[in-house]
């Protein structure tokens, strides 16, 4: 399934300009008051939109709906309640992405009728989402791997596929064909096993 799985590895330079050119099109249709990162793949990017939108307040909430690498729960749960009031505000939730748009979901509904007014947007939409956000840069039927996750992709992915008998120079050559800088992808499997691969 790990060797099958399609993967975009998401540079800082590609995310800065894809939340650039995803505030240009929140501006001129919405002028948010707090902006609520959905915890943990909007953190980053509720931050940096708040500074592209000029948004002095930010909030966060917590979803889990990944338990792996591809690896879905039966349906998301909220594990980190709203932590600022957001009554008779304008909010934008921003997530990193949309893809049953289940977690989406259950955040708009634990907001709409607390707030003035209520908008969602993500860096990236899969084309089967359920859940539309209203605003969003790229769609993608990829795995995106977002540049603050690295570290934790090369560990999913080298531990289901030395589980599948590959060995660690596999393991490396397959992280960096699929995009994860060669130095970088050795030294995040040095750390997590013990031994530098060739």
């Amino acid at each position: 399934m790990t060797e099958n799985l399609k993967l975009f590895v998401l540079s800082w330079d590609e995310l800065y300009t894809l939340l650039k050119e995803l505030a240009r099109s929140i501006r001129p249709e919405y002028r948010p008051e707090v902006i609520i990162g959905v915890a943990r793949g909007g953190l980053v990017p509720a931050r940096i939109a708040a500074d592209l939108l000029d948004v002095p307040t930010i909030g966060t909430i917590g979803v889990a709906f990944y338990e792996d690498l591809g690896q879905r729960m039966r349906s998301p749960v909220i594990t980190q309640l709203l932590n600022i009031p957001v009554e008779k505000k304008r909010v934008l939730v921003m997530d990193d992405i949309v893809d049953t748009g289940e977690s989406l979901a259950i955040v708009a509904a634990e907001l709409r009728g607390r707030v003035e007014k209520l908008r969602t947007a993500t860096v990236f939409r899969k084309p089967w989402t359920r859940f539309t956000p209203d605003f969003s840069a790229r769609e993608t039927d990829a795995w995106v791997v977002f540049p603050w996750e690295l570290r934790e992709t090369v560990r999913k992915i080298g531990r289901k596929l030395l589980a599948s008998g590959k060995t660690l120079p596999e393991v490396s050559n397959y992280l960096t064909l699929a995009g994860i800088e060669g130095q970088l992808a050795r030294a995040f499997l040095e750390d997590l096993y013990g031994e530098p691969p060739p």
